[in-house]
């Protein structure tokens, strides 16, 4: 805990230097598979809240890093814009498989390449994140839900998500 705090002094001297300024509403202290200290971590005369869970760059972080929080932030997201997909898709005049899977890439597809870091590192990513997106695709095309996963991939030239999941973290 001394270190800890050593190392947020360096950081606060080092940025009161270069003229930065911390901001301490922004600024939270977690612990990982641990309990919280009762000793609190400080900038300057200000103590920092300790958190259960946290939003860094776009991830949901928890204390025990089961990212069960990050994995339902993305199912909010992804039902949002994926009923956004859908509305396009049942106007009487709807947008064709094309527009579509424009669309899916560059809203949809777009939170599991951001998020590919963090999926890369769960054991069994939740089957129900892989069931929405393949019901996407059969929306995008109009194929009943019967149609085989493989007949809709070729159709759409989209890889499944464990693929593109594997693909992102080897361009990193």
């Amino acid at each position: 805990m001394a270190r800890m705090q050593r190392a947020l002094n360096d950081i606060s001297q080092k940025s009161y230097e270069l003229g930065l300024k911390i901001n301490i509403d922004k600024t939270k202290a977690m612990t990982t598979r641990a309990p919280n200290p009762l000793q609190p971590l400080t900038i300057g005369t200000e103590p920092l809240e300790w958190v259960d869970s946290y939003m860094y760059l776009g991830d949901v972080i928890d204390k025990q890093l089961t990212f069960k929080e990050e994995i339902k932030y993305l199912k909010e997201r992804s039902n949002a814009r994926l009923a956004a997909m859908g509305y396009m898709s049942s106007l009487k005049d709807g947008t064709n498989e094309h527009i579509q899977r424009k669309y899916y890439l560059a809203c949809t597809r777009s939170l599991v390449n951001y998020a590919a870091p963090t999926l890369i590192n769960l054991t069994g990513t939740p089957k129900s994140h892989y069931r929405g997106n393949n019901d996407v695709i059969r929306l995008m095309l109009g194929a009943p839900m019967w149609t085989r996963l493989c007949n809709i991939r070729l159709e759409t030239n989209l890889m499944t998500l464990e693929d593109r999941i594997a693909q992102r973290m080897q361009a990193l």
